[in-house]
C-alpha cells in the first residue's frame, strides 16, 4: 500500500507506516517520485512469502538487540520505513539509538550501495554549517580559495543523517526546506540550482512539537 493524501500530517504518516503503507506521499509531488515508490514496492515483495506459522520474532536485527514486542516493532517498522523514499525524523533522548536506526534504515533501503554521510548540526559552527551542507564557490568568502562540494552533493544517491538537526540555526532551516522541496542546492557564493537525490535522516533529542513552540525548529520544516 502506497498512501496519498492532500491533507498530510506527521501523525498520519506515523500511523498509516505502523498500519503497513509501504510509503507516504504528500501531493503535489512529481510524477518520478511516485514512480520511485511503486519500483521500490515491487523491488522488495517476495515471491514466495513464508508461512505465518513457520515465522520466527528475531532476538536481534542489524545491531539491535531484543525480542520483546515493542522491540519488535521497532524492527518491523523500520524494516517498512527503510524501504520506502519517506523522510524520517528520529526522536528519543541521547544513548537510545537514534544513529543505529538512521544506519539501519540506510542498510534496508535501495540506497544501501551508496553513501550514508552523518553531520551533526550542534557540533559544526554556525558560521560554517552553511558552506558543510550546501558546498561553495571559489572566492565566497575568506580562505574560499577552491570550489568545495557540501553533504548534499556528496551523499547524492545516498542517504544523508541530520543528527540534532533541533541545534541548526534557524535561518538555514528555511534553506534545508527549501531543498526538501525543490531536490536542489545552491553552494554558498553561486546561483545556479544544483540536483541532488538525498534521502533526509533526521533526529534530535528534543521532542520536535516542544521545539518548535520552543522556536528552535521551524514548524513549516517539521
Amino acid at each position: 500500500v502506497i498512501a496519498i493524501t492532500a491533507n498530510g500530517s506527521v501523525n498520519r504518516a506515523v500511523e498509516a507506516m505502523r498500519a503497513g503503507a509501504f510509503d507516504f506521499l504528500v501531493k503535489p509531488f512529481d510524477e518520478s517520485r511516485l514512480i520511485k515508490a511503486v519500483e521500490n514496492a515491487i523491488a522488495t515483495l517476495d515471491p514466495f512469502p513464508p508461512e505465518e506459522e513457520e515465522r520466527d520474532e528475531p532476538e536481534t536485527f542489524e545491531g539491535f538487540i531484543g525480542r520483546s514486542a515493542p522491540m519488535q516493532e521497532i524492527y518491523r517498522m523500520v524494516r517498512a520505513i527503510g524501504r520506502s523514499t519517506a523522510t524520517v525524523f528520529i526522536t528519543g533522548e541521547s544513548g537510545t539509538g537514534k544513529e543505529l536506526v538512521a544506519e539501519t534504515l540506510h542498510r534496508c533501503s535501495p540506497r544501501k550501495d551508496a553513501l550514508l554521510l552523518p553531520v551533526n548540526c550542534g557540533a559544526v559552527s554556525p558560521n560554517l554549517i552553511e558552506s558543510e551542507l550546501f558546498g561553495h564557490e571559489r572566492g565566497a568568502f575568506t580562505g574560499a580559495d577552491r570550489q568545495r562540494k557540501g553533504y548534499f552533493e556528496r551523499a547524492s544517491g545516498g542517504t544523508l543523517f541530520l543528527d540534532e538537526v533541533t541545534e541548526m540555526p534557524i535561518e538555514l532551516q528555511v534553506k534545508l526546506l527549501r531543498v526538501l522541496e525543490t531536490g536542489t542546492v545552491v553552494r554558498v557564493g553561486g546561483t545556479e540550482p544544483i540536483p541532488v537525490d538525498v534521502r533526509i535522516v533526521a533526529a534530535s533529542n528534543r521532542d520536535p512539537a516542544e521545539a518548535v513552540k520552543a522556536g528552535k525548529l521551524r514548524e513549516d520544516l517539521y
